[in-house]
C-alpha cells in the first residue's frame, strides 16, 4: 500500500498545537534592556559634555587653553573657553552604581592622563598597545561615550569614528544598567576668582583666575612692546577685573617717558612735563566679555571708542583700545592703554599710554616710528571722581591725542 505524506505546513501545524512557546521571557529581556538603554541616553549627552568640560579644564592647566569668563548659574556655572567653547556644570551628581565607568584625569609627570573608575577599581585608560591615553596637548583626545546595541557601555578616543567596548580591570564588559550618575562632577565651587572642580572619583582641579592672563592681550598689545612699557608703568592682566564705570579728572597730568623725546628739538616731552588736564569715562562696561566704551576730552581735543578692551584682577585693571587709520595718507595701527586701581574716590595711580603698532611706507618718517610709545600719569596718585562735561562736542574718530603727537613731530621737521 503507497503512504502518502503529509503536507509540512500541517505536521507545522500539528506540533504547535501539541506545545504552545512562552516567549515572555525574551520580550521581558528586550523590554529591560530597551529601559535600560533610554535611561542611560538621556543623561549620555550630558556625560560626554562633562568630558569635553573636563578635556579643556586639562588644557588650561596643561597652559595649552585659558578661561575666559565664568558665569554662576542657579545650580552650578558656566566656563568659557579661550577656544570659543562653553560649558555649563551643576553642582551635584547621584552618584555611581559602581559598575558604570567613572572617567577621570590624574596627572603623570608633567602630563594628564585620562582614568577610569569601575566596581572601586581606578586604572589608566590605555590604546591597544597599553599607552595610556593623554587628556590635553597636540595628542590629546577626549572620549566619547556611547552604549551598544546590546547593553553594554562603549567609548571611542577619535571623535567618534572607532569604538571598543570598556572593560574593568579582569577584562570583562561593563553593562549600562541606568542606575549610574548623572554627572562626572560632584562639585563646583568658584569663590574669590578661584575655581575648584571635584571629580566624581575625587581628583580636584583648580585654577585661580586672579592669576591667569587673558588671552586676547596678545592680539592687542604685542610681547616686546609690553615688556618696554612695564618699565614706565604697571600692566594688569588677569579676567576678572573691578567695576571701572564712571568718570574721572586726571591732573596733574604728567609725562613719564616719550621714546622719541630727544632733547626738546624732536617730538615728545621730557620727563616731569606737565600737559592738558584730560577726563575720561568709562561706560557700558560688559563683564562677561570684558569690554567698555571709553570718551575722553582735552583742551582743543576729544576722542572716543567703543568696545575696548580691559583685563585685570581684584582692584587693578589695564583697558586696551587698538584703532587703525590714515594720516598723511599712511595707513598705522595704534594702541591706548590706561592702567589703575580702582578706589571709591576715583582711579588710584592711573597711567595713560599710547604707541605706534604699524604703519604703512613712511619714507621721510612723518608718522612715529613703529614701537614707538608715550606714557604719562596723574602725579598726585588720585584721578577723582567727576562729571562729564565735554569742552568740544566735535569728537574725533580716533585718537584725536595720538594725531596731535604726531602733528607736532611734523611740524617739528618742517622747521
Amino acid at each position: 500500500m503507497k503512504k502518502r505524506l503529509l503536507p509540512l505546513w500541517l505536521v507545522l501545524l500539528s506540533v504547535s498545537g501539541c506545545e504552545t512557546f512562552d516567549d515572555t521571557a525574551i520580550w521581558q529581556k528586550l523590554n529591560s534592556l530597551e529601559q535600560r538603554v533610554n535611561s542611560i541616553e538621556s543623561t549620555l549627552s550630558k556625560l560626554n559634555t562633562d568630558l569635553s568640560t573636563m578635556s579643556s579644564m586639562v588644557n588650561v592647566l596643561s597652559n595649552n587653553l585659558a578661561i575666559t569668563n565664568v558665569t554662576t548659574i542657579n545650580d552650578g556655572i558656566r566656563i568659557s573657553f579661550s577656544d570659543g567653547n562653553s560649558y555649563t556644570i551643576k553642582n551635584g551628581s547621584k552618584g555611581s552604581d559602581g559598575l558604570t565607568p567613572v572617567i577621570g584625569v590624574k596627572q603623570f609627570g608633567n602630563q594628564y592622563y585620562w582614568t577610569q573608575t569601575i566596581d572601586g577599581a581606578t586604572s589608566w585608560i590605555t590604546d591597544g598597545y597599553g599607552n595610556k591615553i593623554p587628556a590635553s596637548g597636540s595628542d590629546g583626545a577626549t572620549p566619547i561615550l556611547k552604549i551598544s546595541g546590546d547593553g553594554y557601555w562603549m567609548v571611542s578616543y577619535d571623535q567618534g569614528i572607532n569604538y571598543s567596548y570598556v572593560t574593568d580591570f579582569r577584562g570583562n564588559l561593563v553593562q549600562a544598567t541606568g542606575k549610574g550618575g548623572d554627572s562626572f562632577f560632584q562639585n563646583v565651587i568658584f569663590s574669590g576668582g578661584v575655581l575648584t572642580l571635584v571629580l566624581l572619583d575625587g581628583t580636584t582641579l583648580g585654577i585661580d583666575l586672579n592669576q591667569q592672563p587673558d588671552p586676547r592681550m596678545a592680539s592687542i598689545l604685542p610681547k616686546e612692546l609690553q615688556e618696554e612699557l612695564e618699565v614706565y608703568m604697571p600692566i594688569y592682566n588677569g579676567i576678572l577685573p573691578p567695576d571701572v564705570r564712571g568718570t574721572y579728572y586726571v591732573s596733574p597730568f604728567t609725562a613719564v617717558y616719550c621714546e622719541d623725546y630727544t632733547d626738546g628739538s624732536g617730538g615728545g616731552y621730557a620727563p616731569g612735563t606737565e600737559v592738558n588736564p584730560i577726563t575720561i569715562r568709562f561706560s557700558d562696561q560688559d563683564f562677561k566679555n570684558n569690554t567698555l566704551n571709553y570718551e575722553e576730552y582735552q583742551k582743543n581735543a576729544s576722542s572716543k571708542g567703543e568696545g575696548a578692551f580691559i583685563c585685570g584682577s581684584y582692584d587693578c585693571f589695564s583697558a586696551y583700545f587698538s584703532t587703525e587709520g590714515t594720516s598723511w595718507g599712511i595707513p598705522y595701527r595704534t594702541v591706548l592703554i590706561i592702567s589703575g586701581i580702582k578706589s571709591s574716590d576715583g582711579i588710584r595711580n592711573l597711567y595713560y599710554a599710547f604707541g605706534m603698532v604699524e604703519k604703512g611706507a613712511d619714507p621721510d618718517g612723518v608718522l612715529m616710528e613703529e614701537g614707538v610709545f608715550r606714557v604719562f600719569k596723574d602725579s598726585d596718585s588720585l584721578s577723582g571722581n567727576t562729571t562729564w562735561n565735554p569742552q568740544s562736542e566735535s569728537l574725533s574718530t580716533a585718537f584725536e591725542v595720538a594725531r596731535l603727537a604726531m602733528d607736532k613731530t611734523i611740524q617739528s621737521k618742517q622747521k
